[in-house]
């Protein structure tokens, strides 16, 4: 029979070593972050309609009418804020509408401006300017 200090100790050892941490194992997936824009996405068909589709899907629509409510209900600061704080607090409103109203732009196809091309190799070709600025030129009335 063993002494009982000698139980006492290995109970002790197999104890400690039970309690003791386990290395944690991690596993880490890499994935690549999309590359698209806001303006990239919008002038894609298929993404802004499934974007429509999911946004007038009518939970996440009650999702972002909440934090719509939210946004507005906290717009107020007490008067004993100091200015900063008060600063803060609008600038941060301004960025969860900034992030509300890019993320429901999603769903809105918007075609890319065109850029138009100019080319120079003619040096006698005539450009047409269209003036878009000012006031419309008077209609004349015949009599």
């Amino acid at each position: 029979m063993m002494p009982l200090m000698t139980r006492l100790g290995a109970f002790l050892r197999w104890l400690a070593n039970l309690l003791a941490p386990q290395p944690v194992r991690v596993k880490v997936i890499q994935r690549d972050i999309t590359r698209l824009t806001v303006a990239e996405w919008r002038s894609d068909e298929g993404l802004t309609q499934s974007a429509f589709k999911a946004l007038h899907d009518p939970t996440v629509r009650r999702m972002l009418d909440v934090i719509w409510n939210d946004i507005y209900l906290r717009q107020t600061t007490a008067r004993e804020e100091s200015p900063k704080r008060r600063i803060a607090h609008v600038d941060e409103q301004r960025g969860y509408i900034l992030c509300l109203g890019t993320f429901e732009s999603l769903g809105v196809l918007k075609q890319p401006d065109k850029i138009p091309q100019i080319d120079f190799s003619d040096k006698n070709a005539e450009i047409e300017i269209e003036e878009d600025f000012g006031p419309p030129p008077p209609q004349q009335i015949k009599t």
